[in-house]
């Protein structure tokens, strides 16, 4: 049952995907074709890692990523809602610092409840930093697809380049930092209070996940 919704929410990104990438083509759009492919190799992976290692990850999560790629990438970039709207590019930088926090956040609290990491704190500054590396990385990437390509990704026509930049940055920040204060309180208050960051904790460890990572608790 599982799969089967995996497979159905992700046959149709990468429908939507590979139309981007034909009418890219049609059109000579090189930007738009290498974001689109790049993301439909993206697609690609996480079902991968599922089927090899026989992993139940949460379908909302994966559904979360997905509406996060057709945000971005279909609505964002192809239909050019960065233009419509001015704050639709503050808006994903704000989304994508909760969604690499939280998954950051995952990665250590596994070695975190293996006992292989004692200090809570260290697992708040991880997931916290390496959101903000990645904010850094797809700011680079920006600079270098407009400079390569000749594209608008920084949006220099609406904040003036270096404005643009801090922002993106700064509400990615502000994403990281709510993601990563909720753990720090889901680890002091060890899960008691119930909420969404509770929720999708506990369904990431199934037991199938705590099998695969050999986690006794």
């Amino acid at each position: 049952m599982f799969i089967k919704k995996y497979l159905s929410f992700y046959n149709i990104l990468r429908l939507i995907l590979l139309f981007i990438l034909f009418f890219s083509i049609f059109t000579g759009n090189y930007l738009f074709f290498i974001i689109s492919f790049l993301t439909l190799i993206a697609t690609l992976l996480p079902y991968r890692t599922i089927k090899n290692n026989k992993i139940d990850f949460p379908i909302e999560i994966e559904i979360s990523l997905i509406l996060f790629i057709i945000l971005s990438v279909f609505l964002g970039e192809f239909i050019n809602f960065y233009e419509i709207f001015w704050w639709w590019d503050i808006l994903l930088h704000f989304l994508s610092g909760i969604i690499f926090s939280f998954l950051g956040f995952l990665i250590v609290y596994v070695l975190y409840i293996k006992k292989e990491i004692k200090s809570s704190l260290f697992i708040i500054l991880f997931s916290f930093s390496i959101t903000l590396a990645i904010g850094v990385l797809w700011e680079i990437f920006e600079f270098f697809m407009d400079t390569i390509f000749g594209g608008d990704m920084v949006k220099k026509m609406q904040l003036e380049g270096i404005s643009d930049t801090m922002i993106d940055l700064i509400a990615n920040t502000i994403g990281a930092l709510m993601v990563s204060i909720t753990g720090y309180f889901y680890i002091k208050e060890k899960g008691k209070k119930r909420g969404i960051f509770s929720f999708l904790l506990e369904r990431v460890f199934n037991k199938k996940f705590k099998k695969y990572f050999h986690i006794k608790k």
